[in-house]
């Protein structure tokens, strides 16, 4: 074999293990966020209002993923803002909260169980067309590969009249790494 054939050899051997590296990461990569936890808002109703005369609000999260969320925790809040604020004054105030609140330990959640997050808002203070309430959840919690994540969500009642009650998403504020 002359050397120039020799060569090229080596080289098309040197570009079909790169591909086979190459295609084996993507392939770890993409096994990863198969197995990963995802604690995401449960698909349907935002907010279950158990006592709009007392302020009872619950929010159900659900691990979609295909392994348990470990190490899990959760922090939340209620604001009342005025309803004229503009979104990067909503913006602010959201995130300036979530550096104000502490969180509570809620362990594992196993893939495919939810958990529900209460909170006890002042709903006795939205009135409809001059304040809203925002729901804030902040969840943490950590893969099955030491990975740590965060889930943002917020919800807004806007209207609280006769034990009836009017929410919505917020315009801002929902994400998940």
């Amino acid at each position: 074999m002359s050397a120039i054939a020799t060569l090229l050899s080596a080289v098309a051997s040197l570009a079909a293990v790169l591909v086979a590296v190459t295609a084996l990461n993507s392939n770890r990569a993409q096994t990863r966020l198969d197995a990963q936890a995802w604690i995401g808002p449960k698909l349907g109703p935002i907010l279950t209002v158990t006592d709009a005369d007392n302020g009872q609000i619950v929010q159900t999260f659900t691990n979609t993923g295909h392994t348990p969320a470990e190490n899990a925790r959760v922090s939340n809040y209620t604001v009342v803002l005025p309803t004229g604020i503009t979104r990067d004054q909503l913006a602010t105030t959201i995130e300036d909260n979530d550096d104000k609140t502490g969180f509570s330990d809620i362990g594992t959640v196993p893939a495919g169980e939810s958990l529900q997050v209460e909170a006890d808002p002042p709903l006795s203070l939205v009135h409809f067309g001059e304040s809203i309430l925002y729901f804030r959840v902040r969840i943490e919690y950590e893969d099955i590969f030491g990975n740590r994540h965060k889930t943002y969500d917020c919800s807004q009642v806007t209207s609280v009249v006769g034990g009836s009650v009017a929410y919505g998403v917020c315009p801002i504020g929902k994400r998940m790494d």
